[in-house]
C-alpha cells in the first residue's frame, strides 16, 4: 500500500472563526497537486512529495493558532491575510536565502522564495494582465530588460529535462511590458536577475547574480527543486 496523504478537515480542524479552516484545505491541496502530477509525469523524484508535511504543517498550525486567538478575543494576533496569502514555505523544494527577516506584524509579497509571487500589472500582448495571470501551469521565470540570456538557458534546461518553463522578459516594452514600472522593486530583481515561480505560484529561487553559464545553474536549481539530487544552491 503506498502513501495516504491527508488534506483539509482530514489533516487540522479549525474553528471556524475567520474562515482560516477553508483557506487552509484549499492551500493543502494547492500545495500537493503540482507535486503529485510532477512526480506521475517523472519530471520530480517521489522525495519531493515529503515537502507536502514540511510546508503546510506550520501553515496551518499557524492558521489554527490565529483562529483560537479570534474565537476568544474576536481577533488575531497578524494581517487577516496573512494565514491566508502571506505565510512563508520552508522545505527542500525552496532554495531559501539567507539572512531573510520573517516578519507577522504587516502583509509583504515581495519575491522572497518562499512566499507567494506578488501581483505585477504588465501589459501582455496588448491587454492588461497581471504576472498573477501567466502562474498556475508551469513553472514560469520572469527575468529584466538585460536578461535575455536567461531566456535561452530556460528553453535549453526545458529541453534538457524535459520539464515544460514558460520563460518572460519584463521590461518597459515588449510582448511583456511593466506598465507601472516597478516589477524590480515589488520582485526585489535587478534588470539583469532572475526569478524562478513553481506551478503553485510560489517563488522557488531568484538571484540577482552575475551567472556565467545561466543554463548548468538553471539546472541545477531545478534538480535541487525537484529532488534529482540533494546539493546546496550558492
Amino acid at each position: 500500500m503506498g502513501s495516504v496523504f491527508l488534506a483539509g478537515d482530514a489533516a487540522h480542524v479549525t474553528p471556524p472563526k475567520g474562515a482560516y479552516g477553508a483557506n487552509t484545505g484549499i492551500q493543502d491541496a494547492h500545495n500537493l497537486a503540482w507535486k503529485l502530477a510532477a512526480v506521475l509525469r517523472d519530471e520530480a523524484n517521489p522525495d519531493l512529495l515529503t515537502t507536502y508535511e514540511q510546508e503546510r504543517k506550520p501553515v496551518a498550525q499557524f492558521a489554527t493558532n490565529q483562529s483560537v486567538l479570534n474565537l476568544a478575543d474576536g481577533e488575531g494576533r497578524v494581517h487577516p491575510l496573512i494565514p491566508a496569502i502571506g505565510y512563508l514555505y520552508q522545505s527542500d523544494a525552496i532554495v531559501s536565502e539567507e539572512n531573510i527577516e520573517i516578519r507577522l506584524d504587516e502583509l509583504r509579497l515581495d519575491g522572497v522564495p518562499g512566499k507567494r509571487a506578488p501581483h505585477v500589472w504588465c501589459s501582455y500582448r496588448g491587454k492588461r494582465t497581471s504576472t498573477i495571470d501567466l502562474l498556475g501551469k508551469n513553472f514560469v521565470l520572469f527575468t529584466g530588460d538585460k536578461g535575455k540570456e536567461w531566456l535561452i538557458a530556460a528553453s535549453n534546461v526545458s529541453l534538457r529535462l524535459e520539464i515544460p518553463i514558460q520563460a518572460y522578459q519584463i521590461s518597459a516594452y515588449g510582448e511583456l511590458a511593466d506598465i507601472d514600472n516597478n516589477w524590480n522593486e515589488a520582485y526585489g530583481i535587478r534588470s539583469e536577475g532572475v526569478v524562478l515561480i513553481r506551478p503553485d505560484g510560489f517563488v522557488a529561487w531568484r538571484t540577482n547574480e552575475q551567472i556565467e553559464n545561466k543554463a548548468e545553474m538553471l539546472a541545477e536549481v531545478f534538480q535541487h527543486i525537484l529532488f534529482h539530487r540533494k546539493q546546496t544552491i550558492g
